[in-house]
């Protein structure tokens, strides 16, 4: 019996030890292997990457602490590319690449690599070097470079030798009284290279004089006075005007008194120094009076006046005025308006590029009556199948001269647009129009004018495409079945009657008389229709000859209601 329970006791012990290392295997996978990465540095825009594990794993990758994403599903060894569609290629600058192992028990620890991508040439900047002009036969240079790798240095000077340098500083002695050219040339460790200049002045002999302030070229002042520096401090200057000579002096210098025509002021910041000029001109004359070559006529009939003018000398500006006053800047032509009746006086004036005013040229002139006629009397419309005709009694004004019908159709005279078209101008007192267009909407409007021009506000009148739609009126609201009722056209043997509700036709019909009663409810196109609450829409069109050949003529007119 004892001998059962020791081999029990040993049996609980080996099924103990089996679980408890089965469970000591069990464990997170290690963190993978790089095996391969681009460069650090590189000029790829682009990135592969292969990686691995000792065991089959699933593989999570990351760029640059974005989102993890699989990499590889039940797999020892894998391999990712980047960019990853459809994003564009990788950009300059540090990047790094984070890839884990996952497995049952968990998440490994992160393998990372960082690189650095440059697609770049380097950007030099020269940030230590001479003034120029300067009087120093020596050079000190010292520059920098932006790149993300690291960069090498070669100077030159004008043409001679190129050579490695140093950012800290590039020097250069005993320089001839030229200008030089100093070259810095950069390479990043992949060849990509960009260059720097810098062009100087080397003068240790001959000051240069600059004159900074001088008189308006022209002018009309007798006196000059010039301001001036030199590119070396403690300069001595020297002046001289026209044809005398060169004497001492210093800034600013003035000169009094100066007759009329061309100068020229010369300076140097020393004796043998270069010399720098200004030459400018004294004009003491004021231009002559323009000529005025058009203007109203005298007397004139509008309250308008325009004025064209010009002047004998060249490059004049010119001042108007009217009736006194100042002479405000003009230019030719020159118009006014609002001009009441009687005398009125336009002067006109040149002023020269030196500011000298000539005499004024002066125009007088008459304006008459501009008062607007009286309106039209007794004004009718007719309107009938493609015709209208208005009638009218003429203003009692004894200026009187005619009269115009201006016209306007369709939208653009529905919403109020602007009458621009005259159909009829003359004296008589009607107008016919035998082209008239029914079913259109028309707004008229006839304006008298007297013999000055002046024209009166116009009296209007308005044709709806409804005119000769007599029943309902156009827009009434009903309560009963309407009877449709509208003119009767001569030779018509039958109409053509069509009616829409909310856009879709529910009626067409042929009466032989102008009238058409409609019903509560009816067919049309093997459909049933009733009257309904809302507004109808209706045409008609006239048809000549029998029905069988039946020819349409033009529309008749269009017109709505509203049933409640």
């Amino acid at each position: 019996m004892n001998r059962f329970r020791r081999y029990a006791v040993l049996l609980s012990g080996l099924v103990i030890g089996v679980l408890l290392t089965a469970g000591a295997t069990a464990a997170v996978p290690k963190a993978p292997k790089i095996d391969s990465h681009p460069a650090d540095p590189t000029d790829s825009s682009s990135a592969r990457f292969t990686f691995s594990d000792d065991k089959k794993v699933k593989f999570k990758c990351q760029l640059d602490g974005g989102s993890f994403s699989d990499c590889g599903t039940d797999v020892e060894s894998s391999s990712i590319d980047y960019p990853v569609p459809p994003a564009g290629p990788l950009g300059d600058g540090s990047h790094t690449f984070d890839v884990k192992a996952i497995n049952d028990d968990g998440d490994s620890d992160l393998t990372s690599f960082q690189w650095t991508i440059d697609t770049q040439p380097p950007v030099l900047s020269i940030t230590q070097k001479p003034a120029s002009p300067t009087d120093s036969q020596d050079a000190h240079f010292e520059f920098t470079a932006t790149d993300l790798t690291s960069v090498s240095y070669e100077c030159q000077l004008d043409s001679g030798p190129v050579e490695a340098c140093n950012p800290s500083g590039k020097n250069y002695s005993n320089l001839t009284d030229a200008p030089h050219l100093f070259t810095l040339k950069g390479t990043d460790v992949f060849g990509r290279s960009s260059t720097a200049n810098y062009l100087w002045l080397v003068d240790t002999a001959k000051p240069i004089a600059t004159i900074t302030s001088s008189p308006r070229n022209p002018t009309n002042q007798t006196s000059a006075t010039f301001s001036f520096s030199s590119n070396k401090g403690g300069s001595d200057f020297r002046c001289k005007l026209d044809t005398g000579g060169f004497s001492d002096c210093q800034s600013p210098k003035t000169y009094r008194a100066l007759g009329e025509g061309t100068h020229t002021f010369l300076v140097k910041a020393s004796a043998s120094g270069p010399t720098t000029s200004f030459s400018w001109t004294i004009d003491l004359t004021p231009p002559p009076a323009p000529s005025i070559t058009s203007h109203p006529t005298d007397p004139a009939a509008v309250s308008s006046a325009s004025f064209a003018f010009s002047d004998s000398e060249a490059g004049v500006s010119f001042g108007c005025q009217v009736d006194g006053g100042g002479f405000p800047a003009c230019t030719s032509p020159a118009s006014y308006s609002g001009l009441g009746p009687g005398s009125h006086t336009f002067a006109v004036r040149a002023t020269d590029p030196a500011g000298n005013t000539g005499t004024a040229a002066v125009y007088g002139w008459t304006v008459n009556d501009a008062t607007a006629p009286g309106e039209i009397r007794g004004l009718t419309r007719t309107v009938g199948y493609r015709t209208l005709k208005l009638t009218w009694n003429r203003p009692t004004d004894a200026d009187f001269s005619y009269v115009r019908v201006f016209v306007a159709k369709g939208a653009k005279a529905a919403r109020g647009g602007p009458l621009r078209t005259s159909v009829y101008r003359g004296t008589g007192t009607r107008y016919l129009n035998k082209r008239f267009k029914n079913g259109t909407y028309y707004r008229y409007s006839i304006v008298s004018y007297d013999k000055a021009g002046n024209a009166s506000r116009g009296m209007a009148v308005v044709v709806r495409p409804s005119a000769l739609l007599r029943a309902p009126a156009a827009g009434r609201v009903v309560h009963a079945v309407p009877r449709l009722v509208w003119t009767r056209v001569a030779k018509a043997r039958f109409y053509n009657v069509q009616v829409y509700y909310r856009g879709q036709k529910v009626l067409s019909a042929w009466p032989g008389v102008a009238r058409l009663g409609l019903k509560r409810s009816w067919s049309y196109a093997n459909r049933s229709f009733r009257l309904r609450k809302g507004t109808y829409v209706w045409y008609v069109w006239p048809g000549f000859g029998p029905r069988s050949k039946s020819q349409y003529g033009q529309l008749l007119g269009q017109s709505s209601f509203t049933v409640r």
